[in-house]
């Protein structure tokens, strides 16, 4: 039967490549292409042997694994759509995502474990030439309902493929995987990407504070020479490095180390340069447009301002340095749309362009971030950036971390609360007395938080994003800022 296009390119990718090892294992053991290719599609064989059908969507709730990672190219296979959600995920929120997916299967530990079964039929698969649905994504809205991404398996690919170009990912390249996979950076910068090229993926365990002090280890042992970070990771690295010239020579050799999936503050990418001796790749993307679309050079990195610049198949618009406005963005490779409810819809305007929600401007060709929306909170009449006064808070060596959340005032209109986790054994008197220096030189009088809260830990995502709705659950700050 005739393959799609995306699935064809697929194919031919696992051929060229098939003796290199694409998978290097915690164990040491490796996998090569041909035999992931194998493994992928005997999953795809007993999905199909259970009655999954073309266009069916799977529910994914697995941890990190070479396993997880062969479902997702047995969906492409199959033509089965993965819809991968944390885990963890509460069993409420579980319910109302099967209700609104209607999943043909869900797909635990226990269905993994079988899927490592050999299958007592061969099937040709193939899906015609429309290319159907391949993934769904989940997100939260601006209202907390949940939301698919939708995504074909050529629009994944096709910008996966533009995304390593754009980052010089090649054959050379041997990638750090410490993501969550069912996370978008975890299954196209770390995976789709990589493999596009023919490179070599070292799956490592996730980032947490229990590996982290380990973390370097891996990296080393497989001379890997390509690695993704969130900010708050790269500042976690930062904090716990004990100068080690072995790390510093074998961080000199990486064709890249970039930083994703949120903010990354000047402050971070200075301390982090200082630290390591190279500098963070800064990038922009987000997945309704086909996840990761532009990139710093090296040399923009070390200028610790722009998210870098952009392929020829991609158009953005913005405003300028005296005027940011929202950046608007138009993709090959856009999402399909949103699932909400059960239905998908449109998330471009007539234009095809995707709105962000993020401001930003070009000059010289390069994209500048200079903020979300909903990080900018009236207060007094005026808009105050609290993405502005992190960056700045963050240059208190005292702290390790920060976050500033607005607190809803009817006489303001926002008052501003400056949540903070101390390094170990400081007073709270010195850690504030840096705070006043650093606020009196850098911030309008307005700017300055209204309350500063020193917290134990930061509440966070899976990513390490901070949940800065839960800092205001747990401590009940809004009375106290009046």
């Amino acid at each position: 039967m005739h393959r799609t296009p995306a699935l064809e390119a697929l194919t031919r990718i696992f051929a060229a490549n098939a003796d290199k090892n694409l998978l290097i294992l915690p164990d040491n053991s490796s996998v090569t292409y041909r035999e992931f290719w194998e493994r992928s599609e005997k999953q795809a064989q007993l999905l199909a042997e259970s009655g999954c059908k073309a266009g069916d969507r799977l529910l994914v709730q697995l941890e990190n694994s070479e396993r997880l990672l062969e479902l997702y190219l047995a969906c492409a296979i199959g033509g089965f759509v993965a819809c991968p959600i944390d885990p963890a995920t509460p069993k409420e929120q579980i319910a109302k995502l099967t209700s609104m997916l209607s999943p043909a299967m869900t797909v635990t530990q226990k269905e993994l474990e079988w899927l490592q079964k050999e299958p007592s039929s061969r099937a040709d698969f193939g899906t015609g030439e429309r290319e159907e649905d391949y993934l769904v994504i989940f997100s939260s809205g601006s209202t907390g309902q949940a939301k698919g991404i939708v995504h074909t398996l050529a629009s994944i690919t096709e910008s996966a493929k533009a995304f390593a170009q754009l980052s010089g990912l090649n054959s050379a390249s041997v990638v750090y995987h410490h993501f969550p996979m069912f996370y978008m950076a975890g299954l196209f910068n770390m995976f789709l990407a990589p493999l596009h090229v023919g490179a070599t993926i070292v799956v490592g365990p996730r980032f947490s504070k229990s590996t982290m002090l380990r973390f370097w280890e891996l990296p080393q042992k497989h001379g890997v020479n390509s690695l993704t970070l969130t900010p708050t990771m790269a500042a976690s690295l930062c904090q716990l490095y004990r100068r080690d010239n072995s790390v510093l020579e074998h961080v000199a050799k990486y064709q890249s180390i970039a930083s994703t999936s949120s903010v990354l503050y000047q402050s971070i990418a200075e301390r982090f340069a200082a630290t390591f001796k190279v500098p963070l790749r800064n990038c922009y993307g987000v997945s309704e447009v086909g996840a990761t679309i532009t990139m710093q050079a090296w040399e923009d990195a070390l200028a610790f301002q722009s998210m870098g610049g952009w392929s020829e198949e991609v158009e953005i618009r913005a405003g300028s340095e005296s005027g940011p406005e929202e950046i608007l963005v138009k993709t090959p490779f856009m999402a399909k749309g949103y699932l909400i409810g059960g239905v998908i819809q449109k998330l471009a305007d007539p234009e095809g362009f995707f709105h962000t929600g993020d401001l930003g401007y070009i000059k010289n060709g390069l994209l500048f971030f200079s903020g979300r929306e909903n990080d900018l909170l009236k207060k007094g009449g005026e808009f105050v950036s609290t993405q502005a006064i992190e960056d700045l808070a963050l240059k208190n060596v005292l702290v390790t971390e920060v976050a500033v959340v607005g607190v809803p005032d009817e006489f303001w209109g926002s008052r501003l609360a400056l949540f903070y986790v101390p390094q170990k054994d400081v007073a709270e008197s010195e850690i504030l007395a840096v705070f006043d220096e650093l606020f009196s030189k850098g911030l309008r009088d307005i700017e300055r938080p209204d309350k500063i809260v020193p917290v134990p830990w930061m509440p966070k995502t899976s990513i390490g994003k901070i949940k800065k709705r839960d800092l205001l659950d747990k401590y009940s700050v809004g009375p106290q800022l009046r």
